[in-house]
């Protein structure tokens, strides 16, 4: 070649600029897969919340089903009781005080299940962290 640029010249900044492309070719590929990573992992994450958290609602409303019915149960045996209670015992005053030991009793009752389904849930949850916890230290290492 004749010229300003000799054809040796010419080949030395051509093969530097496919040398820098090949570089940043390879950086933005390993960028990517980098990033393809990191959101496959926050899928699986996910997709580990939600089945927990499915999980703690299918306990919470299997125990909600059980207080309401053992509510009725109670209730039940109360009506027999208050059957009972009328036809062989029954004064206006004892029937209204034993009736007010016995709703008391249902609303004990019904705040211990509360607390316990609160309980129930405040466990899933802890052991919803305990699952996620590690495995994030784990795989970030």
């Amino acid at each position: 070649m004749t010229g300003l640029v000799s054809w040796a010249d010419f080949y030395w900044v051509l093969g530097l600029v496919v040398g820098a492309g090949g570089v940043v070719a390879g950086f933005l590929i390993w960028v990517y897969r980098l990033v393809s990573g990191l959101r496959a992992e926050m899928a699986e994450r996910q997709e580990l919340v939600a089945a927990a958290l499915k999980e703690r609602d299918t306990a919470a409303q299997l125990e909600k089903e059980r207080a309401k019915l053992v509510e009725a149960e109670i209730k039940r045996e109360l009506s027999e009781y208050q059957v009972h209670a009328a036809e062989k015992y029954a004064t206006k005053d004892g029937v209204s005080q034993a009736v007010t030991r016995v709703e008391a009793s249902i609303q004990n009752l019904a705040n211990q299940v509360e607390g316990s389904v609160d309980r129930l849930t405040i466990r899933i949850d802890k052991l919803l962290d305990n699952r996620t916890g590690p495995a994030a230290t784990r795989r970030s290492s």
